[in-house]
């Protein structure tokens, strides 16, 4: 064996540890940090189980919405949305189940032309449960919370016409995609 072949052989074994070293560190770092976040409260916020949110929300959400079929995630997530950025909206949303079926009240029409409507505390609870699910977040602008993208309903009335919009509609990169066109 030359004293050449020596030599790399001593500098893979060198490399081959020293990367063993850094993976085992690189590694150790990763778990410390992914511990960290997850025992750190606040930092990273699991949204309830649809089955933890309070039954009234979801009858008032589907009553509101005129929707029985909504996705039990998303009602999770907007309930955790709208107390997260309203702390009073839980009292707030009880009180206008309540006096919705209190009212008898047949559907979200009738809501709209009932008293029950004319109460700005009301009113305003209508319009943020109803904006969560059309609009797929709560809030606006820097403070809004996404709650939903393609399974927001304002995209229902002319899903039979126009794609949900998405970032990527034809894949990544489809835009620099050179379409060849048929020489006639």
């Amino acid at each position: 064996m030359s004293d050449r072949s020596i030599v790399d052989a001593e500098e893979s074994m060198l490399c081959t540890h020293h990367s063993r070293r850094r993976f085992l560190a690189l590694s150790a770092a990763a778990a410390s940090a992914a511990g960290l976040v997850t025992a750190a409260p606040g930092i990273v916020r699991a949204v309830a189980p649809a089955s933890q949110v309070d039954p009234a929300f979801v009858q008032l959400a589907r009553f509101l919405t005129g929707r029985n079929d909504l996705d039990a995630r998303i009602i999770a997530r907007a309930y955790e949305a709208l107390v997260t950025t309203d702390p009073s909206f839980a009292a707030r949303s009880t009180t206008l189940a309540r006096a919705i079926e209190d009212a008898r009240l047949a559907d979200v029409n009738a809501l709209a032309i009932s008293p029950l409507y004319a109460n700005p505390s009301d009113r305003a609870v209508a319009i943020a449960i109803v904006s969560a699910f059309y609009l797929g977040q709560v809030g606006e602008a820097s403070k809004a919370r996404f709650i939903a993208f393609e399974k927001a309903l304002m995209f229902e009335p002319t899903a039979d016409m126009v794609p949900i919009p998405t970032y990527s509609r034809g894949g990544p990169g489809y835009w620099g995609k050179v379409t060849q066109v048929p020489n006639d």
